[in-house]
């Protein structure tokens, strides 16, 4: 079970990386990290494309999944 605690340290990093789309990094999180395992990948590469900043599922055997901040 995740303490409050854990919850606001995960909303002040979405925050500080993603102003004004925290609600939609929250769903991301929320969503990649509900099964055992589970992980999200934030992607703040330069040369990356900011619209494949979060992703999960990126092993060989997975199948990738974007989330896209609006």
């Amino acid at each position: 079970m995740r303490s409050p605690a854990y919850r606001l340290q995960i909303r002040n990093l979405g925050v500080q990386l993603f102003p004004g789309k925290v609600k939609e990094f929250l769903s991301a999180y929320d969503d990649s990290t509900s099964l055992p395992w589970g992980y999200l990948v934030i992607n703040l590469h330069t040369k990356s494309n900011p619209l494949l900043a979060l992703t999960t599922s990126i092993l060989p055997d997975q199948n990738p999944i974007i989330y896209k901040l609006n």
